[in-house]
């Protein structure tokens, strides 16, 4: 299970599910900045589960600085499903927060 992470910048892949893997479930996350985006998040596994990951422009506060938090108008808010294994962001913030469940590592 790969939930709620904002992955910027990865030097390769963002998250690969490699092809011995089976069942991998993979939501809620950004992965921003790669060199090409069809290599954002990379499934070769078996009947693995994909759902609500964000690739776009996220609109992190200051990714250069290490702030991964959502400007408004940021596409990944409230783009999230209900994940009740994630009940609150990385700050402690409970989720959701507005309409829906952000995408990424902190609820806005």
């Amino acid at each position: 299970m790969v939930y709620n992470n904002s992955i910027y910048a990865p030097g390769g892949t963002g998250v690969t599910i490699d092809s011995g893997s089976n069942g991998a479930i993979v939501r809620n996350n950004i992965v921003f900045g790669q060199k090409d985006s069809a290599g954002a998040i990379v499934d070769q596994g078996m009947a693995s589960m994909l759902a609500n990951n964000f690739i776009s422009d996220p609109l992190f506060t200051d990714a250069g600085a290490g702030n991964f938090r959502l400007q408004a108008g940021s596409g990944a808010i409230d783009h999230g499903g209900s994940l009740p294994e994630v009940p609150d962001d990385f700050d402690g913030t409970a989720r959701p927060r507005g309409a829906g469940y952000d995408c990424g590592a902190f609820e806005r």
